[in-house]
């Protein structure tokens, strides 16, 4: 479990946090009727966000 773990998230701890998160937030803005525009911002921003924050990791 541990190899697949390296493998998916590069050791890190982050970026699996975040990529759940920015799919949660999209699922609940497409579920909820949210503007398709808003809930793509949000993912993306959340993505970017994750990605900045595991490459400082």
């Amino acid at each position: 479990m541990l190899a697949l773990w390296r493998f998916f998230a590069g050791d890190s701890r982050i970026a699996p946090v975040g990529i759940a998160l920015a799919l949660t937030l999209a699922a609940l803005g497409v579920h909820f009727g949210y503007d398709q525009r808003l809930v793509a911002a949000t993912l993306t921003g959340v993505l970017v966000a994750t990605l900045a924050v595991a490459s400082r990791e």
